[in-house]
């Protein structure tokens, strides 16, 4: 790829200035050393979210067996993000997922061979192969953000604190760390002119601003936010989000364990992984039934009772007619 038009949208340098060119894989060298480790940087970005958590997303990672081999590429370009390395043999790190924003696209490097590894040497039951390149085409799919982008969580319900970030990028897609970024809060029911400021406050990553509010009412909320660079207007963005009015259930499918322990103990039950699904017959089997609790009916409101009235009734009617009697 050196010398071709694809080796400027790459994220990472294919001349190592620490080793020379790459020219391929060293498969060769030890296994421990095409182990990938995740990067600071990787443990938040979605192509390496492979589990429902930070930390089962890692603990999956180190579960996972050592690639076949790994290209020691050269270091990242700039605005470029390493999301893992592997660990070269003389103690060095070299970039084996890296990602950057391209034109108006994204770009990713995969430096590894036979990831297919990760499915065949696992139980069948791991899906961190898929998941991972799941992940990566989906990132790579989605288009480039705005200079200016708003993020607020889904789902919030009345009450809850809200956390408002709002990330500054440049033309080129990198990271404005000497941006300032105004931004203002629109509530349900008020008109533009309305707008209370909002104070910001940077992030870890210099580029980024966020704040926390709180929203104790239901309705439709609008936060705008606009960046600039001394006096020069990076962007303009707005976000609007609804309070009150989202399925948590579908918001956050993920399964939750505490709640549903929480739900069986309180009904009488018992929460049973599917591992564990041969139990239930014992668990039943083992059940002291319950007395039922008494339930009390009057007899006289039921239509037989009607009936049985309407019933003799007749009978004395049809009796007293046929004896004479009045």
């Amino acid at each position: 790829l050196i010398g071709t038009a694809l080796e400027e949208a790459l994220p990472v340098e294919l001349n190592d200035r620490r080793g020379g060119l790459v020219v391929t894989a060293l498969a060769g060298r030890d296994a421990a050393h095409n182990k990938i480790v995740v990067t600071p940087d990787g443990e938040n970005h979605p192509i390496m979210r492979v589990a429902g958590s930070r930390e089962d997303s890692l603990k999956a990672w180190s579960a996972l067996p050592p690639l076949a081999a790994s290209a020691p590429l050269g270091g990242p370009r700039p605005g470029a993000t390493v999301l893992a390395v592997t660990q070269a043999p003389a103690g060095g790190l070299f970039p084996v997922v890296a990602v950057q924003r391209y034109g108006r696209g994204r770009s990713m490097i995969f430096a590894g061979e036979a990831s297919w590894r990760w499915k065949m040497l696992l139980a069948a039951a791991d899906r961190t192969y898929e998941f991972f390149w799941r992940q990566a085409v989906r990132w790579l799919t989605r288009p480039s953000p705005d200079p200016v982008a708003i993020t607020v969580p889904d789902g919030a319900e009345p009450g809850d604190p809200i956390s408002v970030d709002v990330d500054v990028r440049d033309a080129a897609f990198a990271p404005v760390a000497d941006a300032a970024v105004d931004a203002t809060l629109t509530m349900p029911g008020e008109a533009g002119e309305e707008a209370r400021p909002l104070k910001l406050h940077r992030a870890g990553s210099a580029a980024r601003f966020t704040t926390t509010i709180r929203a104790d009412q239901p309705g439709l909320y609008r936060v705008r936010a606009e960046a600039r660079r001394g006096a020069a207007v990076l962007g303009l963005a707005d976000r609007w989000f609804y309070v009150g009015g989202a399925d948590r259930e579908f918001a956050d499918p993920r399964l939750n364990e505490g709640f549903l322990r929480r739900v069986a103990r309180g009904s009488g039950g018992r929460y049973v992984r599917p591992a564990e699904a041969g139990q239930i017959v014992s668990a039943l089997r083992t059940t002291v039934p319950q007395d039922a609790a008494p339930e009390r009916r009057d007899l006289w409101h039921t239509p037989w009772a009607l009936t049985l009235v309407v019933a003799l009734l007749s009978a004395e009617w049809i009796l007293r007619r046929r004896w004479g009697l009045r």
